[in-house]
């Protein structure tokens, strides 16, 4: 008996640890079928949990090139922050913030007081912008470009040093000037730009090239001031 019970054992063992190597390898792949199956069903419903959300904000860090009535100014950095709704599956409006520093329109006027002497003024120029916006691009996809455009006001901040010396080289106070001046405009923007979702975790990173213009800002140079944006922005959806 002690025998049988002995060969059962056996036998029992045999059949759970030395069954078919073909039929362990087609339970493991059902396994990870079947763990696939759930992870792909989860992640569906978390993209699609988040495409329904409605809100995103997005920073953007840039370079901003005058265009036309900031004179020679060689352009600078540009920062811009913007909160978008989504109000259709192809819509969004929003309101944006920007700080554009458009860098420094130099002059040089050699001998103006006599040979040898100079005078330097320096003219550097700001824009403080508040945009509201549209922009239409499409909800989802690896790849989502849009176009966007609006319009709101800004706050043109110049800045205005003259330095002036004679010829031996020392300064002449008369001259010299240090002062700031503001005004505010109405502006308009166009632009477009691409999105790659979640290319940073849940951020998404894009590129985009914006034109801005406001009424002149300088009696020397009449007509549409103008500077264009290139900047690459992360957005949290």
């Amino acid at each position: 008996m002690a025998g049988e019970l002995g060969t059962t054992s056996r036998r029992g063992r045999c059949e759970v640890d030395c069954s078919d190597p073909r039929q362990t390898r087609r339970r493991a792949v059902l396994r990870l079928l079947v763990l696939g199956a759930a992870a792909a069903v989860g992640s569906g419903t978390l993209s699609g949990a988040r495409a329904q959300t409605p809100w995103s904000i997005s920073l953007g860090v840039g370079y901003a090139a005058p265009l036309h009535g900031f004179g020679d100014a060689g352009g600078s950095y540009a920062l811009t922050l913007d909160l978008f709704r989504r109000v259709r599956p192809s819509l969004q409006v929003g309101l944006e913030g920007g700080y554009h520093r458009l860098g420094t329109h130099t002059t040089d006027i050699p001998d103006f007081s006599g040979p040898g002497s100079s005078l330097v003024e320096r003219l550097s120029w700001e824009m403080f912008t508040a945009d509201a916006l549209l922009r239409a691009g499409p909800a989802s996809g690896r790849f989502r470009p849009y176009v966007v455009g609006g319009g709101g006001v800004g706050v043109a901040r110049s800045r205005d040093r003259i330095h002036a010396v004679d010829a031996s080289g020392a300064p002449l106070p008369m001259y010299a000037f240090d002062g700031t001046t503001s005004s505010t405009h109405a502006t308009a923007t166009v632009g477009a730009g691409a999105d790659l979702p979640d290319a940073f975790g849940r951020l998404d990173a894009g590129l985009e090239l914006r034109w801005y213009g406001l009424l002149s800002v300088s009696a020397e140079s009449p007509g549409l001031a103008q500077y264009g944006v290139a900047s690459l922005r992360l957005s949290l959806p």
